[in-house]
């Protein structure tokens, strides 16, 4: 008998319509080619600490690390009737067909079924990126040696037990140094990391300090009508930052005259490629509000319904033999209603039909099947027409505009104005026809000028200074994080790593992130606040009190981002699992060193309630100096303040004494900062206590240690 083995029920069913069904048992399903049998996720899961050694039971500190020498497996809570049903199967088989979802969670989950279980025979491997008929069959009729996929498994099992490792260690680690008894801290190779980072945002926008400054804008008087133009240098040190910087430009500009430099250049932009996992999840958050799991489940929905391909794929290219395909897919939206007419794939763009690109990840780009949407409604609807426009414009034209810039030397002070002209619609037409908002990546507003030529006259017949204010960064939402999360080498700054990180997908992968913030919210580091129609990602006390306590290496996007090129060394064959598995444990034997330098006291007091005594205002609620609304009584990381009511409208902050807080001013014996050459200012905070920073802080993040801070 040749035995598949499937990762859900339905997959196995939608295999068994190609393969001939002849009739259901409990846990399987008989046809013509073989027996389709379902291992519903993961089966098995890795034993906890315990099971290696009762002594485990007690959380001790001298257990530490715990490093098995023998890795086990036990089945997961309600799935023992289903490794039953597998084992008996297994017992008749001659051959195994490996059927689970295409990629490294999947290669893993088959076959430590099938060591678990005791398999030694021959497997071979069913590789498909959809769930339809044409592709299953395809995917039949070219079975491979499933050991064709062992870098896969072996990459996919060192993920699994480098979770374990840290998990249990350090988890163990943290809440016997740090908590109060009773209370655990948990501690995740990707999880910790991605917390940093909120923690980091949130503290950024707490001490942001809004600083005024001025643009200025001109009415410029040409042949050929006015235009206003204007002198707004985006680069900090040219900024306007005085009213006095400002009057001096406009003593200069006021009355300016001489030549216009007009250049309009014809540009074209193609469309945005189609969707990888995260790119649709950030789009989703954007435009519904949806979290990653929900955006996540939406996907899965509609893949197992047949109606799009495999989506937990960081890949945004298509084999070039999915061309053949597009026809047909093109026709079936056009009939279905998603597009308002048939389009014909008259053309092939390379970026997007790309095999050698395609081929450096497991599955390609999300795209419809074909398969009629029928019975869609609500958001499964709509995240299904934003997977199909995406993929339907591939065939359409480019977006042509003329992009012009005018430009006049006002007594050495550049003035200047941008226009932006559409020319040619191109496949922007097919989002407006469907009455489909554009996304942010192709979103640019029409800014007609008027039709001035390169070398008209112009002169200023009125100018006027703007006042401006810099804003805090936006507190994260689940799209904006999971960006960053693949994005993270904007946030490192060894260079080595930098590079390193060029190449990888970032933190985590592109299935389980959902789960990452999933579980950091269940544990109370994370929180959703809404305002108005975005739900924001917020890190609570416990949140802060934990990243400020842990070691710098556990919340370094950068370690945890190349762990995951590691990983996929391990998949190519570059790096053996052993070796790999080997700088795991010295890792954590590092990490559980460090973190019993810390003092044993920082997170006592968090969990009890009765330790945390609310300090009383020592005034009554002052009026908001901006906006006359009542001040609210507010905890910060710097202990408590006075915060307008009508925050986020209002940010005005006071200090307890109801007085606006002063800027601080470096020491005179302030040292120079490293890195821009600023005076620096004594901060505490962190696992040292005390240190200088510099004063440029945030735009600057230069440090230094010191043995002591003046008061």
């Amino acid at each position: 008998m040749r035995l598949v083995i499937c990762e859900k029920p339905s997959q196995a069913r939608d295999l068994a319509v190609v393969l001939g069904r002849v009739r259901s048992g409990d846990g399987f399903i008989e046809t013509t080619q073989g027996t389709l049998t379902w291992v519903i996720g993961h089966l098995l899961e890795t034993a906890p600490p315990e099971r290696y050694d009762a002594v485990y039971k007690q959380w001790r500190w001298e257990h530490l690390p715990i490093v098995p020498t023998q890795w086990l497996l036990e089945p997961k809570d309600g799935k023992k009737k289903q490794l039953g049903v597998i084992r008996k199967l297994l017992k008749q088989a001659r051959e195994v067909v490996i059927a689970t979802d295409a990629g490294r969670e999947g290669e893993l989950i088959a076959r430590e079924t099938l060591s678990y279980l005791g398999y030694r025979g021959p497997a071979k491997r069913l590789w498909s990126s959809s769930l339809d008929a044409a592709s299953l069959q395809r995917a039949w009729d070219n079975l491979f040696d499933a050991r064709e996929k062992n870098g896969l498994h072996w990459a996919a099992q060192v993920r699994q037990r480098s979770d374990w490792l840290v998990g249990m260690n350090l988890s163990r680690a943290a809440s016997i140094a740090l908590a109060p008894r009773g209370v655990v801290l948990s501690v995740g190779r990707v999880q910790t990391p991605t917390l940093a980072m909120v923690v980091r945002r949130d503290l950024e926008i707490e001490d942001f300090q809004p600083r005024t400054y001025f643009e200025v804008a001109a009415e410029v008087e040409t042949p050929r009508g006015n235009v206003i133009m204007r002198y707004a240098p985006k680069d900090e040190e040219k900024r306007l930052w005085t009213q006095e910087d400002a009057d001096k430009v406009l003593s200069r500009v006021q009355g300016a005259q001489g030549p216009i430099r007009a250049k309009t250049e014809r540009k074209r932009q193609a469309p945005p490629l189609p969707y990888s996992l995260n790119v649709l999840q950030q789009e989703c958050s954007r435009k519904y509000s949806l979290s990653l799991k929900e955006t996540l489940d939406i996907a899965q929905k509609l893949y197992e319904a047949k109606l799009i391909t495999y989506p937990r794929t960081d890949c945004r290219t298509l084999p070039e033999a999915q061309q053949k395909e597009a026809a047909f897919i093109l026709g079936a939206l056009s009939k279905s209603g998603v597009t308002p007419k048939e389009i014909q794939p008259r053309f092939f763009r390379k970026q997007v039909f790309n095999t050698t690109k395609t081929n450096e990840h497991d599955h390609h780009a999300i795209i419809p099947t074909g398969e009629p949407p029928t019975g869609l409604a609500g958001l499964d609807e709509k995240v299904y027409r934003m997977i199909a426009l995406r993929y339907a414009i591939q065939f359409l034209p480019d977006h042509e505009y003329d992009a012009t810039r005018l430009m006049l030397d006002a007594n050495g002070i550049w003035l200047i104005a941008t226009g932006r002209v559409t020319v040619a619609p191109g496949w922007k037409s097919l989002f407006s026809q469907n009455g489909e908002a554009e996304n942010d990546e192709d979103k640019q507003k029409e800014s007609r000028l008027p039709p001035v030529q390169d070398g008209d006259p112009g002169t200023v017949r009125h100018a006027k200074a703007e006042t401006k204010q810099t804003k805090p960064p936006k507190p994260y939402t689940e799209g904006t994080l999971v960006a960053d999360m693949v994005n993270v080498r904007k946030y490192v700054d060894d260079p080595r790593l930098k590079k390193i990180l060029k190449d990888t997908s970032g933190i985590g992968e592109e299935s389980s992130r959902p789960g990452i913030l999933e579980t950091l919210k269940k544990r109370g580091y994370l929180e959703v606040r809404k305002s108005g129609k975005t739900k924001q990602i917020r890190s609570t006390e416990l949140g802060r009190r934990f990243i400020e306590a842990i070691p710098a290496p556990l919340k370094n996007p950068g370690v945890t981002a190349v762990w995951e090129d590691l990983l996929n060394d391990i998949a190519v064959g570059k790096r053996k699992p052993d070796e790999a598995l080997k700088q795991v444990v010295n890792y954590v034997r590092k990490q559980i060193d460090l973190i019993g330098k810390i003092a044993p006291d920082t997170m006592k007091d968090m969990g009890r309630k009765d330790t945390q005594p609310e300090e009383a205002p020592p005034i009554g609620p002052p009026d908001c100096p901006k906006c006359g609304k009542t001040m609210s009584w507010r905890k910060g990381r710097y202990g408590h303040f006075w915060g307008c009511s009508g925050y986020p409208g209002c940010k005005v902050v006071l200090q307890p004494d109801g007085t606006r807080k002063t800027k601080a001013t470096p020491p005179e014996d302030a040292p120079e900062c490293p890195k821009c050459g600023a005076p620096m200012l004594p901060r505490k905070g962190g696992r040292s206590g005390k240190f200088w920073g510099c004063s440029k802080f945030p735009k600057c993040k230069g440090t230094r240690e010191i043995e002591e801070v003046p008061s």
